[in-house]
């Protein structure tokens, strides 16, 4: 398995091994990353990041896969505990993404700038 970092200076993310402790893949994002949401699954990273677009990464060729306009910078970044919405704090309020359809599903621009979010939150809406 791996960890992903996200390496501000040059705008990319690391993938880390686990069991050998040794950085692998660096992704090129352009982007200065910030917080990530990951599925489920562990398949797709969606990064938040100082462009207005949230960068999807997949995490089995270490590659990005695509970009989904979000209209401004993103720093906060949480996913749903069913994988089916990530959550993206914006300098303009709150944007929710539909993961499968990779395009923006709503946005709470009523929030304002958000700078981050409570993925824990999210987990226990969906128990209740």
């Amino acid at each position: 398995s791996k960890v992903y970092v996200a390496n501000l200076n040059s705008e990319s993310l690391v993938a880390i091994d686990v069991a050998s402790r040794s950085a692998g893949a660096r992704i090129p994002l352009q982007q200065v990353p910030q917080e990530m949401a990951v599925t489920p699954d562990g398949r797709l990273l969606f990064v938040a990041n100082d462009g207005s677009a949230v960068i999807v990464v997949d995490s089995e060729r270490d590659a990005e896969v695509g970009r989904i306009e979000v209209g401004a910078p993103s720093a906060g970044a949480a996913m749903a505990p069913d994988g089916s919405q990530a959550w993206f704090s914006t300098a303009k309020g709150v944007v929710v993404v539909d993961v499968a359809g990779r395009s923006v599903a709503a946005r709470l621009p009523e929030i304002g700038s958000a700078a981050g979010l409570d993925s824990w939150h999210l987990d226990r809406l969906a128990r209740l």
